[in-house]
């Protein structure tokens, strides 16, 4: 058994447990007893944290949506530049899918088919939010004289995220046959053209 830890701390080993067994599980599939035995706790010991496997699932997404935000939050540490910001936050972006591999496949679309009407709103939401952070960052660039100023920052945005939403898809039907990295590596170089 696992020993006792704050509150917070095995919340996020609960969560992180979750998204490893989603990566090979349908969610309709996932149990609470099988998070437990991955966390290395009884079942009882989940339910003093999520009362639900519903509850669980908005821990899910929050998680997700301050991964979004930290990962912003680092890109523009890294860089100065609007562009290098855009480059920092594409790598940390392909990290955090390859991390956590549930997070394209499973959470964004069976939590949005099965989660009911307010799991789409969170899902919208995050996703709206973290458009909205790259847009900001492209605005920027468009300001600096450094982005095309012909093509919204939303555009930019959603032609940013095209980048790797799709691999993703490829990724989780291909497995390591498709290099994720390498794609969007390669696609980086296309964006910029294309945006600059």
């Amino acid at each position: 058994m696992a020993k006792k830890l704050g509150t917070e701390v095995r919340q996020e080993q609960i969560v992180a447990a979750t998204l490893a067994l989603l990566a090979g599980r349908d969610l309709k599939s996932l149990s609470m007893a099988a998070i437990a035995k991955r966390v290395g706790v009884a079942p009882s010991a989940i339910y003093r944290h999520f009362k639900n496997k519903e509850v669980l699932l908005d821990a899910l997404l929050d998680f997700i949506r301050r991964k979004r935000r930290e990962s912003v939050v680092t890109a523009c540490v890294a860089s100065e530049e609007p562009l290098g910001r855009l480059e920092a936050l594409l790598g940390l972006h392909v990290r955090l899918m390859l991390e956590h591999n549930a997070i394209p496949r499973i959470v964004f679309t069976q939590i949005f088919s099965i989660g009911g009407g307010a799991k789409k709103t969170k899902v919208k939401a995050i996703f709206i939010e973290y458009v909205g952070m790259v847009a900001e960052i492209a605005a920027q660039g468009q300001k600096e004289k450094k982005i095309r100023r012909d093509i919204p920052a939303q555009t930019i945005a959603l032609m940013f995220l095209g980048i790797i939403q799709p691999a993703a898809v490829m990724w989780r039907l291909e497995g390591e046959a498709f290099d994720i990295e390498e794609h969007a590596k390669r696609c980086w170089k296309i964006f910029t053209k294309a945006i600059t």
